[in-house]
């Protein structure tokens, strides 16, 4: 009987291990290489290749003379590859960062190739646990009851993957979750061993546990002591994102997930950052001239991230109250206590943007867009159906725009958003980023509720008074452009943005700046 509710926490804990450390590789993927869902898909292959793999040795050791002593030992060894995959996964982390940096491909493969083999190796350890369980149960009246390892194995997947889902990653990080995971594996693998009678309990398990408890201490220490990247203001994990705010240069940025997103900057004694996020501040004067800062009054963002596009509204729109929505709790929060979100004309509401639009009966002068996960935007947020929704939250006249990121030289992301807006409003405008060094550039995509042209614009931009504002249109002279190009829009049933990114930054990867500058000719 010992041994059988050995057995069956153990089986549980093997479940809840494998599950949750799905979820925390699948969280460390998107910390390194975005939301992509390809990424994720390749992922998830490769740990049911692993697991396959892991059952078919499992189901050969389970005609060993004693296949409860091989589970507390596969156990023990899905600890060591654990605490391993702890390990790897700084060093993940530190290549892809570099990688973001200088755009190496070859860095990048390196660290996915890692990240795979980080997350094949405890999965098909622990899936060895249910055909060597079954082995080990399989006598008398257990024969009409196989069933049951399997229903408690897969019970104990579906808690792991919940607690380290919603409190596991959020408090500990991936690392420390795979940490966390580990010691619980070594828990399965103690408890198999102690219930096993001392003569079938061989000498190899001690060494095995040894050697799995240093591992996981080792991983441990490694993790505690990593220092974080140089100007680190601020490093952690929130249920959606890893969170970073450095200070350079006198200033603080925020940084989510692989290190290639900037996703604010605080403005100080400043209006202008010289980013895209300027941009935003023009989008109000596409609307039918005359019209000027003081008829803004209500401004929704959705993606707030740190507030830099609302504090700058605040500055050049004075009279102008704005509700900012955040997804990420963890990221409102910073940004209220590092980037000065105190403003009683700001109101910061933590949802889905989506959800928000549909749930609140507001109407906006302006919605801004810029809810990236560079490169990436979320498929729910570029479709006929949202920006259909997001017309029917603003005013007339009223104005939407969205960030668009991309390759320099490469515009089919701008014209898939373009073309889908243009099926919901009489006007859209594309702003190109003045500055177009090789490498990845933004434009902003604007759209109006009423028909206007760009006599409209240019009246508009002529009669600005402030000079902050005055300084962006005088910047994006020549970068402004009435989009004229129809075609298929973007739906909820088909929106294929991830793929339209991969082209074009495989098409940068592959034939590197010459390239670019190819495209840039006339």
């Amino acid at each position: 009987m010992k041994l059988r509710s050995a057995v069956y926490a153990a089986l549980a804990i093997c479940g809840a291990c494998s599950m949750g450390a799905e979820v925390a590789f699948g969280r460390l993927a998107a910390i390194c290489f975005g939301s992509a869902q390809p990424a994720w898909g390749v992922l998830i292959a490769s740990v049911l290749c692993a697991a396959a793999g892991g059952s078919w040795f499992g189901g050969a050791r389970a005609t060993s003379t004693n296949p409860a002593s091989d589970l507390g030992s596969l156990c023990l060894l899905g600890t060591c590859f654990l605490s391993l995959a702890a390990a790897l996964s700084l060093a993940i982390r530190s290549l892809t960062f570099a990688a973001a940096q200088s755009l190496n491909p070859l860095c990048y493969g390196v660290a996915f190739a890692g990240l795979l083999g980080a997350a094949a190796l405890p999965a098909g350890a622990l899936a060895a646990a249910f055909p060597l369980s079954v082995a080990t149960l399989e006598s008398g009246r257990a024969r009409a009851s196989v069933g049951w390892p399997l229903a408690v194995s897969t019970l104990g997947g579906v808690v792991g993957a919940l607690i380290t889902g919603l409190w596991v990653l959020p408090k500990l990080s991936s690392t420390g979750g795979l940490i966390l995971l580990g010691g619980a594996a070594f828990v399965a693998g103690a408890l198999v061993i102690w219930a096993l009678d001392r003569r079938e309990a061989g000498g190899r398990q001690a060494y095995l546990a040894l050697m799995a408890a240093s591992l996981l201490l080792g991983s441990a220490v490694l993790a505690r002591g990593r220092a974080a990247p140089p100007g680190t203001v601020y490093e952690g994990e929130s249920v959606y994102n890893y969170v970073r705010v450095a200070q350079e240069d006198n200033h603080l940025y925020l940084y989510l997930n692989e290190a290639l997103g900037l996703h604010s900057v605080d403005l100080r004694d400043r209006v202008l950052t010289g980013s895209v996020w300027d941009l935003f501040l023009l989008a109000p004067l596409f609307n039918r001239a005359p019209y000027s800062t003081g008829d803004v009054s209500s401004v929704c963002i959705l993606g707030l991230a740190g507030g830099t596009v609302a504090l700058q509204y605040i500055k050049v729109y004075g009279q102008a109250n704005i509700v900012g929505v955040e997804l990420d709790p963890q990221v409102a929060a910073i940004a209220e206590q590092y980037f000065n979100l105190s403003d009683p004309r700001l109101r910061v509401v933590t949802s889905d943007a989506r959800a928000f639009l549909q749930h609140t009966p507001q109407l906006f002068d302006v919605i801004l867009i810029d809810a990236y996960r560079p490169p990436y935007v979320p498929p729910h947020l570029t479709t006929a159906e949202f920006f259909r929704l997001a017309k029917a939250r603003l005013s007339s006249p009223g104005v939407v725009a969205i960030n668009v990121g991309r390759v320099v030289g490469e515009s089919e992301l701008v014209d898939a958003l373009a073309r889908t807006m243009a099926s919901q409003y009489p006007a859209v405008y594309v702003i190109d980023m003045p500055r177009e060094d090789a490498g990845m550039s933004n434009s902003l995509v604007v759209a109006t509720t009423e028909p206007t042209t760009m006599w409209d614009w240019a009246e508009n931009a002529a009669a600005v008074s402030d000079p902050a504002l005055r300084a962006v249109v005088q910047r994006v002279a020549g970068h402004v452009r009435r989009f004229s190009s129809y075609g298929s829009a973007l739906t909820d049933d088909k929106a294929p943005v991830e793929q339209i990114v991969h082209r074009m930054v495989w098409r940068y990867l592959a034939h590197g700046t010459a390239w670019v500058q190819g495209a840039q000719q006339p």
